[in-house]
């Protein structure tokens, strides 16, 4: 599994336009890369946020233990 800090990282290069627009063909190409692109950066943002929940409840289990003193 990814940490969250590649899955920013993913986002992030799937986000980024990569290419030129020469004529119209190419232009429907992007439409669908980008398209596409963004279908997978929710689907990772999503990832993210149930990592994020994941470590706010282990956050919140380990206060609710007792400090053992030593």
């Amino acid at each position: 599994m990814f940490t969250k800090e590649e899955l920013f990282y993913i986002i992030d290069c799937l986000d980024q336009d990569y290419y030129n627009i020469k004529d119209i063909e190419d232009l429907e190409l992007q439409r669908a890369e980008l398209s596409k692109n963004a279908r997978i950066c929710s689907i990772l943002s999503d990832l993210i946020d149930v990592e994020t929940a994941k470590e706010d409840k282990i956050e919140k289990a380990r206060a609710k233990q007792p400090q053992a003193e030593w």
